[in-house]
């Protein structure tokens, strides 16, 4: 968990680098925006719009294992009687947060149509998504007496085509989305934290606690370790897209089998083929 906690610090960190990058282009103004214009001239490359889409994929990545989404369902759960827990303090911190939910956040309907945005069937991002997984992992693969100009190229090919999708579409309200998702499932974590709370929630830690009480709030059951492998790969390799944009844009990308993203690809592939939520959900191997 406390990596989660990292990487929600560092999707932090990255949606701070899109708003610097927006003053830097429309003035002080841009800080309250919510529906920005891109950032640069169509055609190119923005590392701040590729690094606020990471963020976005990867608070997709973190719905698939249960958060927000469970705390949510509890939270109206004990609000309506349907799960009476004895709860100290902690009933007031629970009502806060759904008080705070229904003013204030994206609902799940929202989030989906976000996430569909920018990684659904109609963007082209599963395809290109796995073009690039698929080529990063053959690399990481190679035979050490090969040569890997090719697969190289294909890797550089892949990259340009995935990086410059998500850079167009990730404009507008992508970057304020970005914070208020990432702000409402840094809340939802914060509660299943709670000591009281989770003592009456049967103990354990916060993925225990989905996976036990998924099947009945959620009406499925719920895996979050796959889920959150893949968040956590997911953001580095869009990360990775990001800090190499003019190389890409360039089609001068470098990269060797010990490039860190190479690893991030097999712990994907490795975290087996699972979904995002946009409606419909599209599996990604």
């Amino acid at each position: 968990m406390a990596t989660l906690i990292r990487q929600l610090d560092r999707c932090q960190h990255l949606l701070a680098d899109h708003l610097g990058a927006a003053v830097q282009v429309f003035g002080s103004a841009a800080l309250g925006v919510i529906d920005l214009p891109p950032l640069v001239a169509a055609g190119r490359l923005a590392p701040a719009q590729l690094r606020a889409a990471a963020t976005l994929f990867w608070c997709a990545c973190v719905e698939e294992a249960g958060v927000p989404g469970l705390v949510d369902a509890l939270a109206d759960a004990v609000w309506d009687g349907r799960m009476p827990l004895v709860l100290g303090d902690a009933a007031t911190r629970l009502v806060d947060y759904r008080r705070e939910r229904d003013h204030h956040r994206f609902t799940a309907d929202e989030r989906r149509a976000i996430y569909g945005q920018l990684f659904g069937a109609a963007t082209g991002f599963p395809a290109q998504w796995l073009a690039l997984i698929d080529a990063l992992c053959e690399l990481g693969g190679a035979p050490r007496d090969a040569g890997t100009g090719a697969i190289a190229a294909r890797i550089g090919v892949a990259a340009q085509a995935l990086a410059q999708g998500l850079s167009d579409r990730a404009v507008g309200i992508v970057a304020f989305a970005g914070r208020e998702i990432v702000a409402h499932i840094r809340a939802a974590l914060d509660l299943l934290h709670d000591g009281e709370l989770a003592r009456a929630l049967g103990g354990g830690g916060a993925w225990q606690i989905i996976r036990l009480h998924a099947p009945v709030l959620l009406g499925h059951a719920v895996d979050p370790a796959p889920h959150v492998d893949q968040a956590r790969a997911g953001l580095a390799i869009l990360e990775w897209l990001a800090a190499r944009a003019a190389a890409i844009e360039a089609g001068a990308l470098a990269i060797g089998r010990g490039d860190p993203v190479v690893g991030a690809a097999e712990a994907w592939r490795a975290a087996g083929a699972l979904r995002l939520p946009p409606a419909p959900l599209e599996r990604l191997a």
